[in-house]
């Protein structure tokens, strides 16, 4: 006999693990401001509810907000530059949680 049983596994997500390091999402900006620092370009990403996501370009402190998710493939290598989706951040609480695209269903079948 088999029985199928569908288990969601939650994968845990510390802040270092939502940067994309040395990577650019190129398009979709929504403008530029000075940021000293990635925590200055994501605090104010964080506080405008139209930011999706950000790249700070550290070699020129700039921080480019985002209307758009992207994915790893989407990115550009670029030294020096710290991409982020928000989703992976908890705008509210500034720790993380686990997003619906972190969610995985996995099926798999128990022989009795």
């Amino acid at each position: 006999m088999f029985t199928n049983t569908q288990l969601t596994l939650l994968i845990y997500i510390s802040p270092d693990d939502c940067r994309f390091q040395d990577s650019d999402f190129s398009g979709s900006d929504f403008g530029s401001v000075g940021a000293t620092s990635y925590e200055l370009c994501l605090a104010l990403c964080q506080s405008n509810s139209l930011c999706k996501s950000l790249s700070w370009m550290g070699n020129d402190a700039n921080c480019f907000p985002k209307h758009k998710e992207f994915t790893a493939e989407e990115s550009s290598v670029q030294v020096g530059t710290i991409s982020a989706n928000m989703e992976c951040y908890d705008t509210a609480k500034g720790t993380i949680h686990f997003p619906s695209k972190l969610q995985y269903n996995i099926l798999f079948c128990i022989i009795v």
